[in-house]
């Protein structure tokens, strides 16, 4: 997989051994809705790899994950923070 982590592109190698609960004959985390596709996992995988565990991948939210995925910059703004709703349709219409 590869990650833009400060902007610099960093290539995280993973296995296919995946954490796997025989009580619940599930994957033990993330899977995907059909269970054939393995993406999800390998994806959840190498971003535990990258910050060392998948305790410490707990939580988080889009707008920290999309630019490690798409190298392009993010914005998280809450409804609170906006004031003028019209700056905010001119601030998405510069981004685009």
């Amino acid at each position: 997989m590869r990650f833009y982590v400060n902007g610099e592109v960093e290539t995280v190698v993973v296995d296919d051994l995946f954490p796997y609960n025989p009580v619940t004959k599930n994957w033990a985390f993330s899977r995907s809705s059909t269970d054939h596709e393995i993406w999800v996992l390998l994806l959840e995988k190498a971003w535990a790899k990258m910050f060392g565990s998948y305790q410490r991948i707990e939580g988080g939210t889009t707008g920290e994950a999309l630019p490690a995925l798409t190298g392009a910059p993010a914005v998280v703004l809450t409804h609170e923070e906006i004031e003028n709703k019209e700056s905010i349709w001119n601030q998405m219409y510069d981004a685009d």
